[in-house]
């Protein structure tokens, strides 16, 4: 299952060099998000490309592919059960991590609208990748007496995949942004909606062993375009 699902990231690496051409526009993009005790920080290489130019008769809306490597801080977090079968089941408890680190490389979307020759607004998502970053310490919250404020080790969920909310796992963002372009220069302010998760040693309530932290970012980027 592991070598399958890194074999299709690394599908989606090889479609994103493919799908680009002469037409496509290269950036180089670094941000910043900051919230309530929490930030992140994202480094991304991708490109855009006026696809529908044929069907639409415009030139733009763009879309692209990209690399993120995402990264997310923050003290005494609260992860809540992820799986979804369990939150439909109303069946979530808490792991409250101290320090809080996780880390995610994925393959991601594009989709950019261009308003003016300097405005733009756009969309970003994480499709896939792998998670990583050292291991952490929380305290869990469970009405089972036998977990309940029990001291657990857990480390970033490995695999990162769009599957649609709470369906997600691990590493998973996504972005609303407007963009303004001077020269090679883009400058962008939006929206980073983040999940974080870790994954604990120990099989807890349920056999559960993952747990979500959402987080929603004001950002600002910087991109060079080449």
């Amino acid at each position: 299952m592991q070598k399958k699902f890194y074999s299709l990231f690394i599908g989606i690496v090889f479609l994103a060099t493919a799908s680009a051409s002469a037409s496509s526009e290269y950036f180089v993009d670094g941000a910043l998000g900051i919230g309530d005790n929490r930030s992140s920080g994202v480094l991304s290489l991708y490109f855009l490309k006026p696809y529908f130019e044929t069907v639409l008769g415009t030139d733009r809306l763009k879309l692209g592919l990209g690399l993120r490597l995402t990264s997310f801080q923050g003290k005494d977090i609260k992860y809540t059960t992820a799986p979804k079968n369990l939150i439909a089941r109303n069946d979530v408890f808490t792991l409250e991590i101290d320090s809080a680190q996780t880390h995610s490389l994925s393959g991601a979307v594009y989709l950019q609208m261009q308003a003016t020759e300097t405005i733009s607004g756009g969309f970003i998502l994480d499709v896939i990748g792998t998670g990583f970053g050292n291991q952490a310490i929380g305290t869990y919250r469970s009405k089972n007496p036998a977990f309940n404020n029990t001291r657990q080790k857990a480390n970033p969920t490995p695999r990162t995949l769009f599957a649609g909310g709470d369906a997600d796992i691990g590493q998973v963002g996504s972005e609303f942004y407007a963009s303004y372009q001077w020269d090679s220069w883009v400058g962008r302010l939006g929206v980073l909606h983040l999940f974080s998760e870790y994954t604990t040693e120990k099989k807890l309530d349920n056999a559960n062993t993952r747990f979500r932290a959402t987080s929603n970012l004001i950002f600002v980027s910087l991109s060079y375009g080449f």
